[in-house]
């Protein structure tokens, strides 16, 4: 499930993408890259969130589990290219 993306779908921040970086029960971790980076990730609820595939989460899913440098630019990168992606059909 890592290095998918995820919509939050209920409280302040509902409609924001994320990608997910970790996984505690019924808790997701979410990064934004921006406010919400690899070391201090989001908690969230499952049934709060709505999780989505892409194209991208392989690529994602190596720099998350290796914590490598510059991961937080990537996740940046990853959710800008796929919101400009998903905005050009509506």
């Amino acid at each position: 499930m890592n290095g998918r993306f995820a919509i939050s779908t209920a409280g302040h921040d509902a409609g924001k993408v994320y990608v997910i970086v970790g996984k505690d029960k019924e808790i997701l971790l979410l990064a934004d890259g921006v406010e919400r980076k690899i070391a201090n990730p989001k908690k969230k609820n499952k049934k709060h969130v709505s999780i989505i595939g892409h194209k991208n989460e392989n690529e994602l899913l190596t720099m998350i589990s290796e914590k490598k440098r510059g991961c937080d630019e990537a996740i940046r990168q990853a959710i800008h290219h796929f919101i400009k992606d998903n905005l050009k059909f509506k």
